[in-house]
């Protein structure tokens, strides 16, 4: 959905970039809050991290920083591009 949404809308690349980045910080945040302090272990005994890449950053598993990073990536200028919306320039 965001490849589609950026090809027809270059206008949003940054608007893009910048909710999945911030959707990315925020799972991040979570995870290392909520899943590392409150429930320490937690990702280790509920991940099935045999079958992803078994790369975590501070017991966060890469795949969910890019599952979040790919939803900020559609979810952030989703409505801009349904309603047609855009920057526009101030005189």
């Amino acid at each position: 959905m965001a490849l589609v949404m950026l090809i027809l809308r270059h206008d949003l690349i940054l608007d893009a970039l910048f909710s999945g980045l911030l959707l990315s910080l925020v799972a991040f945040i979570f995870y290392s809050v909520f899943f590392t302090l409150i429930f320490p272990g937690i990702i280790e005994r509920w991940w099935m991290l045999s079958n992803i890449s078994g790369i975590q950053i501070s017991h966060t598993p890469l795949e969910e920083l890019m599952w979040f990073f790919g939803w900020g990536m559609v979810a952030g200028p989703a409505y801009e591009f349904v309603r047609g919306l855009g920057l526009k320039k101030t005189v």
